[in-house]
């Protein structure tokens, strides 16, 4: 979350605008967003998406928990591979 919230914090300097600017362009109060940039855990995950969609950062929501991402999972799942492939038995 916290750095969600820097990079949040880094798009909207880049954009030049006030976090009361942003706060209204996503719809919640000016210490809501600085909880946003802060990296605060118990804000609303819709206020941090609308955040990153207003910046057009929505590629960042995408990667959140992507299986691909994943190497403990990776790792599971390739441990319950079969040994051994076997072709199919023909049926008469």
């Amino acid at each position: 979350m916290k750095r969600v919230g820097e990079n949040i914090e880094i798009g909207r300097k880049r954009r030049q605008w006030t976090e009361a600017m942003m706060a209204e362009r996503i719809g919640v109060s000016r210490q809501t967003y600085s909880k946003i940039e802060a990296g605060d855990p118990t804000v609303s995950w819709g206020a941090v998406a609308t955040a990153l969609f207003v910046l057009g950062m929505t590629d960042q929501i995408e990667n959140l928990g992507a299986p691909e991402k994943d190497p403990t999972g990776l790792r599971l799942s390739e441990d319950h591979l079969p040994k051994r492939v076997r072709r199919p038995r023909r049926r008469d």
